[in-house]
């Protein structure tokens, strides 16, 4: 009974620290006559969990932002994420390619992996925008695709199939490619997890990318927008403990 207390402590402080390491205050990004913004929401789960994100600040006028999420539960998953945390310092020097920074991340991660004799994945999301030139890269190592807003509607931001690979971790010499694309259109963009898509209700029903964009589509301020998201989905499950943490990072541009 003592070991599992002291198991439970050992738990709710790895909780604690994960949640402190989770970036809360942003810089503000500006170039090109626009202003970039970033908001995030994350409730934990009764359980450790592997969620997380990063906002790398490159220039005044760049930025790169990332959301993560390791395929396990407990204190492995807290030292995963810390892993990636390292990887993600160690590569910044190419952080402004998109492809070349998940690549140089998913090297790093696999070597781990195998030194540690551990099995186990993380997907995730990388954008960089630059203001001033209008633009945004993206690449995917096995993650959802995040919402977008443009000027003529809200959908799911998909970039094609160069630009996806595999979860980080799974194959030392998979390659993630970048997409290049404008900014002209795009006011918003939120990313989550799996977890969070994929939540069921008491009947086993998914929540689901629809419902989600349905709920950004009602508009309103970015936080109210997220808030109103992470209400949506525990009314959905019934407010019963998740299995997974509530994690979103959004951010809007002002021209």
């Amino acid at each position: 009974e003592r070991k599992n207390g002291e198991m439970a402590e050992e738990l709710e402080l790895a909780r604690e620290v994960q949640q402190a390491l989770l970036p809360d205050e942003f810089p503000k990004i500006s170039g090109g006559g626009a202003t970039m913004n970033f908001c995030r929401l994350y409730e934990p789960a009764h359980l450790l969990t592997g969620e997380f994100f990063e906002v790398l600040p490159l220039a005044p006028d760049r930025v790169g932002f990332l959301m993560g999420e390791v395929f396990d539960r407990g204190v492995r998953s807290a030292l995963i994420v810390s892993m990636l945390r390292g990887l993600i310092e160690k590569e910044i020097a190419s952080a402004g390619d998109a492809g070349e920074f998940l690549t140089g991340i998913n090297v790093g991660l696999s070597h781990l992996l195998l030194n540690s004799g551990h099995e186990t994945k993380a997907t995730a999301f990388y954008g960089l925008v630059d203001l001033t030139k209008g633009e945004i890269q993206l690449s995917i190592a096995g993650h959802v695709n995040p919402i977008a807003v443009f000027d003529d509607g809200v959908r799911q931001l998909v970039p094609p199939a160069y630009a996806c690979g595999p979860a980080l971790g799974v194959a030392e010499n998979s390659s993630y490619g970048t997409v290049l694309a404008p900014l002209t259109g795009l006011r918003r963009l939120i990313c989550f997890t799996e977890g969070f898509q994929n939540t069921n209700n008491v009947e086993g029903k998914e929540f689901g990318v629809t419902r989600m964009l349905e709920e950004v589509e009602r508009g309103g301020d970015l936080d109210r927008v997220m808030e109103r998201l992470a209400e949506a989905v525990k009314d959905f499950g019934g407010h019963q403990e998740f299995e997974n943490a509530i994690c979103l990072l959004g951010w809007e541009i002002t021209r």
